[in-house]
């Protein structure tokens, strides 16, 4: 139970840490290229981890280095994932491309433990497969995404950018409860 914990601190502080950078980042490139670049280094992270178990290597410091990496990458996945709807999908069908997005969203996460519990019967290195192998498909289908993407004007770094999002919730409260937490 304590290394439980410990995993999940170190995923959350990482993710305290670059949730800010994440939406400025969001804001300023290409939402398609953040979310191809997360998906790769999630596969790189799961990889690691799959040959690592085969080879009967997998240690607690590498498992705690994924815990971070994966925490790294998460807001980065959240902010791109959630902002390319709105160039994906016509202004009449956002709210239920919203609800959709969301709502499968919650199925993966509830259906996937539930998946890796069966999938860990045959052992650990079979679940390092599967997610190095749905990472990489996530990359594929986010390659194929096409849109029109517009570059945003060039403006300078500012501490206040890095807070905007979180300014916005703080003077909108109701918006706290849209935001789907995965």
């Amino acid at each position: 139970a304590w290394w439980l914990g410990i995993a999940g601190l170190a995923q959350f502080l990482p993710s305290a840490l670059s949730f800010l950078l994440a939406g400025d980042l969001a804001d300023r490139i290409d939402r398609r290229l953040i979310l191809l670049g997360v998906m790769l280094g999630m596969s790189g992270t799961a990889a690691v981890l799959w040959v690592a178990s085969w080879g009967d290597a997998l240690t607690l410091p590498l498992l705690m280095g994924a815990c971070v990496v994966l925490g790294l990458l998460r807001p980065f996945q959240m902010t791109a994932q959630q902002a390319i709807i709105a160039l994906l999908v016509p202004p009449r069908l956002m709210a239920k491309a919203v609800a959709l997005a969301g709502g499968s969203s919650q199925a993966v996460f509830i259906a996937t433990p539930a998946l890796a519990g069966f999938i860990l019967l045959a052992g650990a290195v079979h679940i390092y497969a599967l997610c190095t192998l749905v990472c990489l498909a996530g990359w594929w289908c986010f390659s194929r995404v096409r849109y029109d993407y517009q570059p945003a004007p060039a403006r300078p770094h500012a501490w206040r950018d890095l807070f905007s999002g979180a300014v916005l919730i703080w003077r909108s409260p109701s918006l706290l409860g849209s935001i789907d937490r995965k």
